[in-house]
């Protein structure tokens, strides 16, 4: 498990990281899979039980950023898919969906 994004990703500026732009590729990547028992790669997924407070984290800057982005809302509704099957708890994106 990687540690957690938010002790080493903390800009000023959010928009203007690459690093952050860099972190948030890679996750959202992985992250708009469907995920279901009944898939094909059901087990490959479950990396998100490891790293689901990252993802959470990138989640709420980008939201932040651009609430009215597309994508991340997609990311989001894919990541609360993933901690549905591998990792139910609330999250702190709660009061922004």
């Amino acid at each position: 498990m990687l540690a957690p994004l938010q002790d080493y990703l903390h800009p000023k500026d959010p928009a203007s990281s690459p690093l952050l732009y860099t972190a948030k590729d890679h996750y959202f990547k992985q992250l708009l899979v469907y995920v279901s028992p009944c898939t094909p790669g059901f087990e490959e997924v479950q990396w998100v039980t490891s790293e689901d407070v990252n993802a959470e984290y990138l989640l709420d800057i980008f939201t932040s950023i651009d609430a009215s982005a597309v994508s991340v809302w997609n990311t989001c509704a894919f990541f609360m898919g993933h901690l549905y099957w591998y990792k139910k708890r609330l999250i702190v994106l709660g009061p922004k969906i």
